[in-house]
């Protein structure tokens, strides 16, 4: 391990709660934590615990991503077990059918009032 990842280690592991995503922050915390002369090596130091910082931060998002599609699917899974056992019962083929004769009418009244409509606009012009 190198001299700056040796280095940034050691100071994340002591003042972890110092250190954010912000380079210019990390390097003001640095530079109260350690009497660090080297103005090169204080930037690479706060530059690797500003990568290290958001490394982690996106490997935290990807997890929790993860588990909440996880959750998603097996919920998903769940109502589809759900539905399986509904529509073996015959009660969901009646009521899909009700929607359907119900929908029927009123896309026939819909048609009607728009037929009904463009005579109107025709004479009107």
């Amino acid at each position: 391990m190198n001299r700056v990842r040796k280095l940034s280690m050691e100071v994340l592991e002591k003042y972890d709660d110092s250190f954010g995503e912000n380079f210019e922050d990390n390097k003001r915390a640095l530079m109260k934590i350690s009497t660090i002369t080297s103005k090169e090596l204080k930037n690479k130091i706060a530059g690797f615990i500003t990568k290290t910082k958001k490394r982690a931060t996106r490997e935290r998002l990807k997890r929790e991503a993860d588990q909440r599609a996880r959750e998603e699917e097996a919920a998903a899974e769940e109502a589809e077990a759900l539905e399986q056992a509904g529509d073996s019962t015959g009660d969901a083929e009646d009521a899909e059918a009700a929607p359907d004769t119900e929908a029927k009418p009123e896309t026939a009244e819909e048609s009607q009032s728009v037929e009904a409509a463009k005579p109107e606009t025709a004479e009107e012009s």
